[in-house]
């Protein structure tokens, strides 16, 4: 298996996600600092919404996953923040990505 290496804004988003999925166990620290990134640098409200329950903006390309009622493991999150979906509008957020970074 190949190590995927994550962006601080993949490492952001992550932690946005797992505080979702498992609010306990996550530091404030770190909440904060993936909200930012999720409403600011990368943006992922524009599609998820602003409290990440799919109902994004108009505009925003398709319906996104409702991340409150997610079921990917921590492997998966990583992989889609990292890679993306293929066939899909999600894009992926790897350290390559330097117009998110």
């Amino acid at each position: 298996m190949r190590a995927i290496k994550l962006s601080p804004t993949a490492l952001a988003c992550f932690a946005l996600a797992t505080a979702i999925v498992f609010p306990l166990a996550v530091r404030a620290q770190d909440v904060s600092f993936g909200d930012r990134l999720f409403r600011e640098k990368a943006d992922c409200q524009f599609c998820h919404g602003a409290d990440g329950d799919g109902r994004g903006d108009p505009r925003s390309p398709g319906q996104a996953a409702n991340l409150h009622a997610t079921i990917l493991t921590r492997d998966q999150l990583i992989e889609v923040i990292a890679c993306g979906r293929p066939g899909s509008e999600m894009p992926h957020f790897t350290e390559q990505t330097p117009d998110v970074l």
